[in-house]
Protein backbone atom coordinates (compact mmCIF):
# COMPACT_ATOMS: atom_id res chain seq x y z
CA UNK A 1 0.00 0.00 0.00
CA UNK A 2 1.47 3.07 -0.83
CA UNK A 3 2.12 5.25 2.02
CA UNK A 4 -0.38 8.19 0.94
CA UNK A 5 -3.21 5.51 0.58
CA UNK A 6 -2.00 4.60 4.04
CA UNK A 7 -2.08 7.93 6.12
CA UNK A 8 -5.73 8.04 4.20
CA UNK A 9 -6.95 5.18 6.21
CA UNK A 10 -9.61 6.54 8.99
CA UNK A 11 -8.17 6.11 12.47
CA UNK A 12 -11.97 5.86 14.09
CA UNK A 13 -12.45 2.62 12.76
CA UNK A 14 -10.04 -0.86 12.67
CA UNK A 15 -8.17 -0.96 8.95
CA UNK A 16 -10.16 -3.12 6.60
CA UNK A 17 -8.60 -6.46 5.35
CA UNK A 18 -7.12 -7.18 2.23
CA UNK A 19 -9.89 -7.94 0.08
CA UNK A 20 -11.49 -4.72 0.79
CA UNK A 21 -8.61 -3.00 0.02
CA UNK A 22 -7.84 -4.57 -3.00
CA UNK A 23 -11.62 -4.42 -4.40
CA UNK A 24 -11.44 -0.81 -3.33
CA UNK A 25 -8.20 -0.13 -5.46
CA UNK A 26 -6.05 0.99 -2.63
CA UNK A 27 -3.52 -1.77 -2.93
CA UNK A 28 -0.25 -2.24 -5.10
CA UNK A 29 1.22 -5.17 -6.26
CA UNK A 30 5.73 -4.53 -6.33
CA UNK A 31 7.81 -7.16 -7.65
CA UNK A 32 11.41 -6.83 -5.83
CA UNK A 33 13.97 -8.69 -6.96
CA UNK A 34 17.21 -10.80 -4.71
CA UNK A 35 19.29 -7.30 -6.96
CA UNK A 36 16.94 -5.42 -4.81
CA UNK A 37 17.59 -6.43 -1.61
CA UNK A 38 21.27 -6.89 -1.85
CA UNK A 39 21.79 -3.37 -3.56
CA UNK A 40 19.37 -1.70 -0.48
CA UNK A 41 16.91 -0.70 -3.09
CA UNK A 42 14.24 -1.88 -1.39
CA UNK A 43 14.67 -0.17 1.84
CA UNK A 44 11.92 2.58 0.99
CA UNK A 45 9.49 0.03 1.09
CA UNK A 46 8.51 -0.97 4.87
CA UNK A 47 7.73 -4.66 6.26
CA UNK A 48 5.95 -4.55 9.73
CA UNK A 49 6.58 -6.72 12.05
CA UNK A 50 3.99 -7.32 14.82
CA UNK A 51 1.78 -9.67 16.97
CA UNK A 52 -1.97 -10.22 16.18
CA UNK A 53 -3.82 -8.82 18.94
CA UNK A 54 -6.77 -10.65 18.27
CA UNK A 55 -7.51 -13.67 16.06
CA UNK A 56 -9.96 -11.78 14.12
CA UNK A 57 -8.42 -9.25 13.38
CA UNK A 58 -4.64 -7.20 14.04
CA UNK A 59 -5.79 -3.99 15.50
CA UNK A 60 -9.01 -3.67 16.71
CA UNK A 61 -8.86 -0.38 18.93
CA UNK A 62 -6.50 1.32 16.22
CA UNK A 63 -3.35 1.60 18.15
CA UNK A 64 -1.58 0.16 16.08
CA UNK A 65 -2.91 2.21 12.99
CA UNK A 66 -2.31 5.24 14.61
CA UNK A 67 1.13 4.54 15.54
CA UNK A 68 2.67 3.70 12.18
CA UNK A 69 1.20 6.57 10.92
CA UNK A 70 3.26 8.38 13.10
CA UNK A 71 6.32 6.34 12.08
CA UNK A 72 5.29 7.21 8.27
CA UNK A 73 5.30 10.90 8.95
CA UNK A 74 8.76 10.94 10.24
CA UNK A 75 10.05 8.83 7.32
CA UNK A 76 9.74 10.31 4.06
CA UNK A 77 11.96 8.71 2.36
CA UNK A 78 9.22 5.09 2.70
CA UNK A 79 6.88 5.01 -0.29
CA UNK A 80 4.59 2.05 0.66
CA UNK A 81 4.08 -0.42 3.50
CA UNK A 82 3.49 -4.11 4.29
CA UNK A 83 1.12 -5.49 6.80
CA UNK A 84 -0.02 -8.95 6.85
CA UNK A 85 -3.69 -7.87 7.47
CA UNK A 86 -4.05 -5.72 4.48
CA UNK A 87 -1.69 -7.01 2.27
CA UNK A 88 -1.73 -10.64 1.62
CA UNK A 89 -5.70 -12.57 1.59
CA UNK A 90 -7.76 -12.99 5.30
CA UNK A 91 -10.42 -15.43 5.78
CA UNK A 92 -11.62 -12.91 8.43
CA UNK A 93 -14.20 -10.03 7.47
CA UNK A 94 -14.50 -7.12 8.23
CA UNK A 95 -17.11 -7.67 11.15
CA UNK A 96 -15.10 -10.37 13.07
CA UNK A 97 -17.15 -13.22 10.78
CA UNK A 98 -14.63 -16.28 9.39
CA UNK A 99 -15.04 -16.47 5.75
CA UNK A 100 -13.24 -17.88 3.51
CA UNK A 101 -10.15 -17.56 0.88
CA UNK A 102 -11.00 -18.53 -2.80
CA UNK A 103 -8.42 -20.94 -4.24
CA UNK A 104 -6.77 -18.19 -6.05
CA UNK A 105 -6.32 -16.15 -3.05
CA UNK A 106 -4.65 -19.30 -0.86
CA UNK A 107 -2.21 -19.58 -3.60
CA UNK A 108 -1.20 -15.55 -3.12
CA UNK A 109 -1.27 -16.42 0.62
CA UNK A 110 1.30 -19.22 -0.07
CA UNK A 111 3.39 -17.58 -1.87
CA UNK A 112 3.55 -14.56 -0.09
CA UNK A 113 4.64 -16.57 3.04
CA UNK A 114 7.41 -18.42 0.86
CA UNK A 115 8.64 -14.58 0.66
CA UNK A 116 9.01 -14.45 4.68
CA UNK A 117 11.91 -16.58 5.46
CA UNK A 118 15.35 -15.72 4.81
CA UNK A 119 17.23 -16.23 2.19
CA UNK A 120 18.37 -17.83 -0.10
CA UNK A 121 15.25 -18.01 -1.81
CA UNK A 122 12.80 -15.61 -3.34
CA UNK A 123 13.44 -11.66 -2.49
CA UNK A 124 12.50 -11.34 1.21
CA UNK A 125 10.25 -8.88 2.54
CA UNK A 126 12.11 -8.77 5.98
CA UNK A 127 15.84 -8.97 4.41
CA UNK A 128 15.51 -6.35 1.95
CA UNK A 129 13.14 -4.02 3.31
CA UNK A 130 12.87 -1.44 6.50
CA UNK A 131 11.29 -3.29 9.23
CA UNK A 132 9.49 -1.57 11.40
CA UNK A 133 8.69 -3.55 15.16
CA UNK A 134 5.77 -3.27 17.05
CA UNK A 135 7.02 -4.33 20.24
CA UNK A 136 4.85 -5.25 22.75
CA UNK A 137 4.95 -8.33 26.13
CA UNK A 138 4.47 -11.04 24.06
CA UNK A 139 6.23 -10.27 21.01
CA UNK A 140 9.29 -12.35 21.66
CA UNK A 141 7.08 -15.00 22.61
CA UNK A 142 5.59 -15.62 18.97
CA UNK A 143 7.25 -17.21 16.29
CA UNK A 144 6.69 -15.26 13.04
CA UNK A 145 7.50 -12.06 15.01
CA UNK A 146 10.60 -14.00 16.59
CA UNK A 147 11.38 -14.78 12.44
CA UNK A 148 10.86 -11.59 11.48
CA UNK A 149 12.45 -9.53 13.89
CA UNK A 150 16.02 -11.93 13.60
CA UNK A 151 16.02 -11.81 9.95
CA UNK A 152 15.67 -7.87 9.59
CA UNK A 153 19.05 -7.81 11.80
CA UNK A 154 20.85 -9.54 9.04
CA UNK A 155 22.97 -8.18 6.41
CA UNK A 156 22.52 -10.36 2.98
CA UNK A 157 25.35 -10.71 0.42
CA UNK A 158 25.34 -13.09 -2.40
CA UNK A 159 26.85 -16.00 0.00
CA UNK A 160 24.36 -16.00 2.21
CA UNK A 161 23.53 -14.19 5.53
CA UNK A 162 25.72 -12.84 8.25
CA UNK A 163 25.09 -10.31 11.45
CA UNK A 164 26.92 -6.74 10.77
CA UNK A 165 29.59 -7.03 13.02
CA UNK A 166 29.45 -2.56 12.84
CA UNK A 167 26.85 -0.55 13.08
CA UNK A 168 25.59 0.51 9.71
CA UNK A 169 24.90 4.10 8.39
CA UNK A 170 21.43 3.51 8.16
CA UNK A 171 19.50 1.39 10.46
CA UNK A 172 17.26 -1.48 8.58
CA UNK A 173 14.93 -2.63 11.31
CA UNK A 174 12.92 0.00 13.70
CA UNK A 175 10.98 -0.33 16.77
CA UNK A 176 7.96 0.91 18.21
CA UNK A 177 6.06 0.18 21.56
CA UNK A 178 2.38 -0.68 21.55
CA UNK A 179 0.29 1.23 23.82
CA UNK A 180 -0.33 -2.17 25.27
CA UNK A 181 3.30 -3.47 26.07
CA UNK A 182 4.63 -3.53 29.28
CA UNK A 183 8.86 -1.79 30.05
CA UNK A 184 10.55 -3.36 26.80
CA UNK A 185 12.52 -6.39 27.50
CA UNK A 186 14.34 -5.95 24.46
CA UNK A 187 14.40 -2.29 22.64
CA UNK A 188 16.85 0.21 23.61
CA UNK A 189 14.88 3.10 23.73
CA UNK A 190 10.38 3.48 23.46
CA UNK A 191 10.49 5.66 21.12
CA UNK A 192 9.43 5.35 17.21
CA UNK A 193 13.09 4.78 15.10
CA UNK A 194 14.89 3.65 17.59
CA UNK A 195 17.12 0.26 16.66
CA UNK A 196 16.20 -2.72 18.08
CA UNK A 197 18.43 -6.06 18.80
CA UNK A 198 16.75 -8.92 20.47
CA UNK A 199 17.81 -10.70 24.10
CA UNK A 200 16.17 -13.66 23.35
CA UNK A 201 16.73 -16.18 20.44
CA UNK A 202 13.45 -17.55 18.90
CA UNK A 203 12.57 -20.63 20.45
CA UNK A 204 9.08 -20.57 21.05
CA UNK A 205 6.89 -21.95 18.29
CA UNK A 206 3.56 -21.07 16.92
CA UNK A 207 1.52 -20.11 13.94
CA UNK A 208 0.40 -16.44 12.79
CA UNK A 209 -3.20 -16.53 12.82
CA UNK A 210 -3.65 -15.47 8.65
CA UNK A 211 -4.33 -18.82 7.26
Amino acid sequence: MSREEFLALPEDRPMPRHQTLRDQGKLVRIFMTDADVLSGAARTKAAVSHRWIRHWHIDPDCTKLKKLKTILRESPDITHVWIDWACIPQKWKDDATEGRKTFVEQEEFNRTLANVLPYPGPADLYLGCTVIIMFDADYNRRFWPSVEAWTSMQSPDRTGLRRPLVSIPVPRCTASLAATAKPPCATTSSEPGCTSRPRRRPGRSGSRSTS
